[in-house]
């Protein structure tokens, strides 16, 4: 597969009705398992009580849109506030789905002589990051689609004003998370014996329905790679990191080359080119698996990494110039994020973005 991956790493921490669960490679000693579970409890209060204290410090600006709010935060901890609040209340990073889109758009949020933002503008910003999502799905043409995601990326000062990247991840969901044992490697593995499906947007398969091999190695990227919850809780996901392979690199998994990018492939129909059978469907799985899980564990987080994969949206097209095709390539987003385990009886209910 030859792909140019800058895939980050996260981790989850975890607590008491709404946790945060850790899991760092750290040789030095561990603590205790009461004193970690204690540090563990103490961080999951304070995430959830940051987030809900920005939720009533939103609500307050909202209901007096003429009053104007002096106080101030910093770049990062608005990011951060936005951020989480927005995925606490409308993401469904759990949900199945057969497909996933994902959207990127640039918005601009004003800040101070002293690089700071005041509570009135971020207000109005957060109304705009809805918007911007309502945007998203209102051109989308996946059905019953769901925010998976929502990913907030500070960028370059502009003038009075800093650069706010949102990349947002769609899904259509077609039900809820089923407990699932990944098959061992080498394969067989996940794709059955006799199963094939073509490059390209919706090409279709051996299964008849309008999918393609993208879609199909997302699906089961998200259902074995992205933790799973315990019974009665769910995760959502803040200081989230994405990373895109947006130009191909050759990696070598298990002593052989995983090439979803092909230059130049000969013929008109190339149909060795345009399908994958399941051998071939299920290296690139583990293949990708290597990539996403060890050969980019921790990549530019620190020592140790915060953060788990949480999302994974898998594309593929087939570039045709003068009745050739050129170029078949295969490139992945994937996101990273710290997991906020949420106890489903704590009486918080999430939203769905209205176009």
């Amino acid at each position: 597969m030859k792909q140019h991956f800058t895939f980050l790493m996260m981790i989850l921490l975890a607590g008491v009705g709404f946790a945060l669960v850790s899991c760092q490679k750290d040789n030095s000693a561990q603590p205790t398992e009461a004193a970690e579970s204690h540090r563990l409890d103490t961080q999951a209060s304070s995430a959830l009580d940051r987030i809900n204290a920005f939720r009533e410090s939103l609500e307050q600006s909202q209901s007096n849109p003429g009053a104007k709010d002096a106080s101030c935060l910093s770049i990062d901890d608005a990011v951060w506030n936005v951020e989480a609040l927005f995925n606490y209340t409308y993401a469904y990073p759990e949900l199945v789905c057969s497909r996933t889109r994902a959207y990127d758009t640039a918005l601009y949020l004003p800040v101070t002589r002293h690089d700071s933002v005041m509570m009135t503008d971020l207000t109005l910003f957060y109304e705009r990051m809805y918007g911007a999502a309502g945007a998203f799905f209102q051109r989308d043409t996946l059905s019953n689609r769901h925010l998976l995601l929502l990913d907030v990326e500070p960028g370059d000062m502009l003038g009075d004003q800093v650069r706010i990247t949102l990349h947002t991840l769609i899904g259509s969901v077609t039900g809820t998370p089923q407990q699932a044992s990944e098959p061992q490697q080498p394969w067989p593995g996940p794709f059955a014996e006799g199963e094939w499906w073509f490059y390209g947007e919706n090409g279709g398969g051996s299964g008849g329905s309008g999918s393609d091999a993208a879609n199909e190695l997302t699906k089961y990227l998200r259902m074995y790679l992205i933790p799973e919850a315990p019974d009665g809780y769910y995760y959502i996901y803040t200081n989230i990191i994405q990373q895109n392979s947006s130009e191909p690199l050759a990696h070598t998994y298990g002593g052989a080359c995983c090439e979803f990018y092909r230059n130049n492939p000969q013929g008109l129909e190339v149909p060795d080119e345009l399908v994958l059978d399941s051998d071939e469907l299920n290296f690139h799985y583990f293949g990708e698996k290597d990539l996403v899980m060890n050969q980019l564990y921790g990549y530019g987080m620190g020592t140790p990494t915060l953060r788990t994969l949480c999302g994974v949206h898998v594309i593929d097209s087939c570039n045709i110039n003068n009745n050739m095709y050129t170029t078949i390539k295969h490139c992945t987003t994937a996101f990273y994020g710290v997991g906020l385990l949420v106890f489903n009886g704590s009486g918080h209910q999430r939203g769905r973005i209205e176009p």
